[in-house]
Order: structure tokens, then sequence, then C-alpha cells
């Protein structure tokens, strides 16, 4: 199957992910944001830190292994982008486990295509009841994880699917 050519909506910015060396678009009004941009005292960080059965300052240092976190100015939408120590796109019952150990269900499992080749994206809903799609991608560097969280299912699938058509390397 061919693969589709890269295409950033009307709107929407494209941020360069350092370590992966990809390019991802986010819509044009929405934040970058790094580590420090996190209040680790808030309920909601402290929550999603027992959840992961991580201390704050844990959470902290895993947010700096993100080339980039994009948010939305109303926190309805987030992109996360890494490089992980993959070697291969993950199967099923590789990212079930994940799931299991943090404690979240994955309610979706697809094989995409995309402008950089095969895809895997899931879906699952958090704790927080915001709905998580996980993009994974192959890359010279290795294998992308992209997340994209959205209030709604269906905010989180349309951002999920302007960020897949966006795909493309960095030069």
């Amino acid at each position: 199957m061919a693969r589709p050519s890269a295409v950033v909506p009307a709107g929407w910015q494209s941020v360069t992910a350092s370590r992966a060396r990809v390019v991802i678009a986010v819509p044009g009004n929405w934040t970058m944001l790094d580590a420090s941009d996190f209040d680790t005292s808030s309920p909601t960080f402290l929550a999603n830190a027992r959840r992961m059965h991580q201390s704050p300052a844990q959470v902290r240092r895993e947010l700096t292994q993100f080339d980039f976190v994009a948010a939305s100015p109303d926190h309805d939408g987030l992109v996360e982008c890494s490089l992980t120590s993959l070697t291969a796109l993950p199967t099923y019952v590789v990212l079930q486990a994940a799931y299991v150990k943090l404690s979240l269900a994955m309610n979706a499992f697809a094989h995409v295509t995309t402008p950089l080749g095969p895809a895997v994206v899931t879906h699952s809903t958090g704790g927080n009841g915001r709905h998580v799609n996980a993009i994974y991608v192959s890359v010279p560097r290795g294998i992308v994880d992209i997340a994209v969280a959205a209030r709604t299912a269906a905010r989180a699938d349309a951002l999920t699917n302007s960020v897949l058509r966006s795909l493309r390397l960095a030069r």
C-alpha cells in the first residue's frame, strides 16, 4: 500500500521532536510545555502519580523524556511525543500488558498507514475520564510514541487523525 503524503491542516503548526527527528502537527493556538510547567502539587497531578505508583518527583522526571508536550488553551487536548526504547512496533499482547500495569484498559488496537509507513494506534480511557490515543510509528532512530488526549473520544480521534496525516521526518 502506498504511503499518503504528509498534510498539515490549515491553522496548525508543525513541531519537530528533537530526539525522534519527526515533525508532527498540532493546532496553531496550542502551547508547548516542558516539565517545569506542571504543578506537581495539584490534585490531578498527585492522583496521576498515585495511579502510576510513583512519586510526583518521579513523574516530573518522566516528563523530561518527552520531546515535547503541546496543550490546548482550554485544557481539552494534549499531544505528547517521545522516542521509546522499542525496536519494533509493539504488538497487541505487549501493549495490553503495559496497559494492565498502568491500571488502564485498552479499548481499541489498530494497524494504520501514515506518511512514515505502518503504525499502531490504541485507545484507552484514563482514570480521569480522558480519552487517550497512543500512536506508535517507526522512524530511523527507533519507535516514536505519540499520545493524544482529550475529554471526548470524538475529539481525541479527530486530533489523532490529523496528527497521523501530518507525520514526516525532520530534515
